[in-house]
């Protein structure tokens, strides 16, 4: 494809890459004039192994390398040949910045692509310019080198301001959407798709999970509605002013690698009733003002939370209320906390997203890899990925909130959806939080994530209050009404402690006292709400009889018991603000 007609050149440059090669590599040109539209084209060669390439020498390096890194089963050769084949592929981004302000980025996987800034037309994942004059840099992101001598070609053109009217080449314009369109077809294939887990591992090696601005005054259906009153001990308190708000906080457009636009996400969760949700492109912050221009023109009646997915070479960094791009380019792999730190002074809370995900050879940089000293600089954790496997990602993912829970660290649970097309959502988690209809949800999620009162939920909320004048936890429950989740009637509440756990079964219907003596010692405490192993034992358990099935843990709700593992991960319906006693 030529750049238009009507544009001059202004660089041109040609490079080479190996096997292997991750990092990055920025050319910086002084504009010598002013510009008013300006195409910067980027291609490659090589984006896959061919039928030559995957000798049995491969096979096994690549096979023997995710034994080692992910302890996963040897493949059948073949799978594990198609694979290779069809998933595993050269990576490379373009960023542009102008003046060292960042103006675009093209993360979705095209081997020819434009960022074009035109009077008519703006690439996805750019921000539209008037005039480009000054210092313009741009910057080579490589992720991963399949093959050697992989040759690439960069070139910057414009068309100088005072030369001349400009006849618009809808034929450039119409390529670079139809690229796009393409790419964000193929992505719709998949019915959870993101970019992990595009090149996850063969099928039998993952085991799928079930299926600071704000723009919109609306609010969703109301999310079930508190009557709890009076003081805690423990700040759990919900009182009846307050609601709950649900909120999906990993979000895709076509203006990184989705395949839905800023109107269609926007309409698709309304749709679901989600009270507000999180823009995350990967690198780009395009989809912010889109979406607000949306908001404010068709009043949907949902809120959005400006944010970004930093995908680095070394694992994924969900940053929420950023309203302004942080360059991440110069992380430091054992020193994250400074993009961390860099991000938080702008407002930003920063967490870390799908910690466990197959990375290299499959997706370099889904895995997080960074060496985090101090998880103080972390506001929260994403202990659940839906595209993500259960055990897998999720699970040890929830187990690491947990294990630096009870290090001493106060960091915050949620979870997200990491949507990128129209993938289901009845029977997914999604993270809800306390907030009053019209409320700002900018500042609603600062507290939330702050204070760390989120709840990660099916459906089903539960609350804990303590009770300092009866020295007890009172447990109650909330149906927050989310589409395609019938609340149940009999349910297993665990309280999680560093060294030990305890459990109760529970209607959901009534609220249950336990006393806090039987928690002597144990602070902090992770709730979690469980589904009923056996509805025959609960009812027993509930008439105050004897139950023999150790799932049912208590011979009468209210009733603790104490356990050695918590119940399989599959049953878990929600995950409850932490409980500090001291």
């Amino acid at each position: 494809m030529t750049t238009d007609q009507n544009y001059q050149q202004i660089y041109r440059v040609g490079g080479m890459l190996d096997a292997g090669f991750v990092g990055q590599i920025t050319y910086t040109i002084s504009l010598d004039q002013v510009y008013d539209e300006l195409d910067i084209h980027f291609s490659f060669d090589k984006r896959l192994y061919s039928e030559s390439d995957v000798t049995p020498e491969l096979i096994d390096r690549l096979q023997t390398l995710c034994t080692a890194k992910y302890n996963a089963p040897t493949y059948p050769v073949e799978e594990f040949r198609q694979t290779i084949l069809h998933e595993m592929k050269t990576e490379i981004h373009t960023m542009a910045e102008l003046n060292d302000n960042f103006i675009g980025c093209i993360h979705r996987q095209l081997t020819d692509r434009h960022m074009l800034y035109t009077k008519e037309f703006t690439s996805d994942g750019c921000l539209a310019q008037d005039t480009f004059s000054g210092v313009l840099k741009v910057t080579v992101l490589v992720f991963n080198v399949l093959l050697d001598n992989t040759q690439y070609t960069l070139t910057v053109s414009g068309h100088p301001v005072g030369q001349g009217v400009i006849a618009p080449n809808f034929n450039l314009m119409d390529t670079v959407k139809t690229a796009a369109g393409n790419a964000g077809a193929s992505n719709a294939a998949g019915s959870a798709d993101n970019s992990c887990e595009a090149e996850s591992a063969p099928a039998s090696a993952v085991a799928t999970a079930g299926s600071s601005g704000v723009s919109g005054a609306g609010s969703a259906a109301t999310a079930g509605d508190s009557s709890t009153t009076g003081s805690s001990s423990a700040g759990n308190t919900v009182t009846a002013s307050t609601r709950f708000k649900r909120l999906e906080l990993h979000n895709h457009t076509v203006e990184s690698d989705g395949s839905l636009t800023c109107q269609e996400l926007t309409e698709y969760l309304a749709a679901d009733h989600v009270d507000a949700f999180a823009i995350t492109d990967h690198n780009t912050t395009s989809g912010q003002k889109k979406i607000e221009q949306l908001l404010e023109e068709k009043h949907y009646p949902i809120s959005l939370i400006r944010g970004m997915e930093y995908t680095t070479y070394f694992g994924h960094i969900l940053c929420l209320n950023l309203a302004k791009y942080v360059p991440w380019n110069s992380i430091d792999q054992h020193r994250p906390e400074l993009l961390f730190e860099a991000a938080r002074e702008k407002g930003a809370l920063v967490g870390i997203a799908h910690p466990f995900s197959y990375g290299d050879p499959f997706a370099r940089g889904c895995r997080f890899e960074m060496t985090v000293s101090d998880y103080s600089k972390v506001d929260f954790i994403e202990i659940f990925n839906y595209p993500e496997s259960l055990h897998e990602v999720n699970e040890r993912g929830t187990n690491l909130w947990m294990s630096l829970i009870f290090s001493g660290y106060q960091i915050t649970a949620t979870s997200g959806m990491d949507l990128h097309n129209r993938a289901k959502l009845a029977g997914c988690y999604a993270t809800y939080i306390e907030g009053k209809n019209g409320g700002n949800i900018a500042s609603e999620l600062d507290t939330a994530i702050h204070t760390h009162r989120t709840w990660v939920s099916k459906g089903a909320l539960l609350l804990t209050e303590v009770l300092p004048e009866t020295n007890e936890l009172l447990l109650t429950f909330t149906d927050a009404h989310k589409t395609g989740f019938a609340v149940p009637k009999t349910a297993q509440v665990v309280l999680k402690g560093k060294d030990k756990t305890f459990t109760t079964s529970v209607s959901l219907d009534k609220p249950v006292r336990v006393s806090l003596n039987q928690l002597s010692g144990t602070d902090p405490i992770i709730p979690l709400l469980y589904e009923a192993a056996s509805d025959s034992c609960v009812n027993a358990a509930a008439a105050s009889t004897s139950c023999s099935n150790t799932a049912d843990a208590s011979s009468a709700a209210g009733q603790l018991k104490e356990i050695d593992a918590l119940p399989a991960i599959e049953g878990l319906l929600c995950v409850s603000p932490v409980l500090y006693r001291d």
